[in-house]
């Protein structure tokens, strides 16, 4: 219910709540015995992780869509409603956009999608501009929903994993750049004196590093 953290079904297995719409889809079913169908009040797919900044207990909620789905929707002005309510729910949430399906912008900025008629393959205008649908995109990252692309259900079922995993990590534990690489500890900021530091001829911005550790 949003209030405190579920038990996962046992020490080694991660639990991703399902919502019951999306019970018997391929994403789903790929998720095996991670996928715990129930009654989610926003969202997909949910599950508890860890702050990577602080280590504070979080739910974390994603929404998935086919881009085809996400215009009509945006049409629709239901996305909108949908991301507001994401927002109340969890700490951090996402959407994955499913870009499984041909399409193309023409000569005069509108997308594409490929349509059949009568045994033949042509392309058919949704007479929605690409420009409003980045502008979209841009827009819920600028009020912080996150954005997942993936191409398939299989990438989809790895990429929900693989956030599984990412937030289960302690902010000790992060490393992005590889095993052989010290952990990510950067919080997101960058300090005044190392904006000043950088400016300085000779320092730039890798030496600043430095220059805020020294002073």
């Amino acid at each position: 219910n949003g209030d405190k953290p579920m038990a996962l079904k046992t020490p080694s297995e991660p639990t991703i709540f399902v919502d019951n719409r999306s019970m018997g889809d391929s994403i789903t079913l790929k998720l095996g015995a991670a996928a715990l169908v129930c009654i989610l009040d926003e969202g997909d797919f949910a599950f508890w992780g860890l702050n990577p900044i602080n280590g504070d207990p979080i739910f974390i909620g994603v929404e998935h869509k086919t881009v085809r789905a996400l215009i009509g929707d945006i049409q629709s002005k239901r996305i909108m409603a949908q991301a507001e309510r994401m927002a109340t729910t969890y700490q951090r949430y996402w959407l994955m956009l499913m870009d499984d399906h041909p399409w193309k912008v023409d000569q005069d900025g509108f997308i594409c999608w490929i349509a059949r008629r009568q045994g033949k393959t042509e392309w058919e205008s949704s007479r929605f501009l690409y420009s409003a649908l980045d502008n979209f995109l841009v827009g819920i990252q600028e009020r912080g929903m996150r954005l997942k692309v993936v191409e398939s259900d299989l990438q989809a079922a790895r990429s929900i994993l693989n956030l599984y995993s990412y937030y289960q990590k302690r902010p000790n534990e992060h490393d992005m750049t590889g095993a052989d690489y010290q952990a990510f500890s950067w919080d997101g900021r960058v300090s005044l004196r190392r904006k000043v530091a950088s400016q300085v001829e000779g320092i730039g911005y890798v030496k600043s590093r430095g220059f805020e550790d020294v002073f």
